[in-house]
């Protein structure tokens, strides 16, 4: 059930921007909106500016320790240029399956933007710890999340955004040592400049 809820949500993100095209008599969507370089204030390709990030996430469990989690996230950092961002984040991840465990990760993200346009794919990479808490007796690890995702620039201040990565978290259980748990992960949120 919720595999099928997940596809549905990605299957209708994905779609949004195909439904913007109309025929050639009338406007299209990315006439009426401005540049993103004009949305991000950026006089020339050399002026940074502050980037926030909030967003929320589910994960789907791969592997022999995998487990589904949600995730509550932020990250706060820099716009180099209309083409690399990068920052620090921390959030709050909830391992939905199997004992109760929560884990605080916090981490350095890396973007690169692929295009300067009002729909702007990007590649990401957060890298950091992550503190666990568990009715395992766990403790925390090694976390990395690579992932792609595009903006969808709302106004002059904002983009919605979606994103679809893998995520391991290393944790540490008394009767099996260190293990990964693996997960395919989708993130919804928003981007604010």
């Amino acid at each position: 059930m919720t595999k099928t809820l997940l596809l549905s949500i990605v299957s209708l993100l994905l779609c949004l921007p195909m439904a913007q095209a109309q025929d050639d008599n009338t406007t299209h969507a990315t006439d009426t909106i401005p540049a993103p370089q004009a949305n991000m204030r950026l006089k020339d390709n050399h002026d940074r500016h502050y980037q926030g990030e909030a967003s929320l996430g589910y994960a789907m469990a791969v592997g022999e320790f995998g487990r589904d989690r949600l995730s509550i996230e932020t990250k706060h950092g820099v716009r180099w240029n209309p083409y690399i961002y990068s920052g620090l984040g921390f959030g709050i991840h909830y391992y939905a399956s199997g004992p109760k465990s929560w884990t605080l990760p916090v981490f350095a993200n890396i973007k690169g933007y692929l295009l300067d346009k009002v729909v702007t794919p990007y590649l990401s990479m957060d890298m950091g710890y992550s503190f666990g808490f568990s009715e395992m007796k766990g403790t925390g690890g090694f976390y990395i999340s690579p992932a792609i995702g595009a903006n969808f620039f709302i106004d002059a201040s904002s983009s919605f955004i979606l994103e679809l990565g893998y995520q391991s978290q290393s944790f540490k259980v008394r009767r099996h040592g260190r293990i990964n748990m693996g997960a395919l992960s989708i993130k919804l949120g928003f981007t604010f400049f």
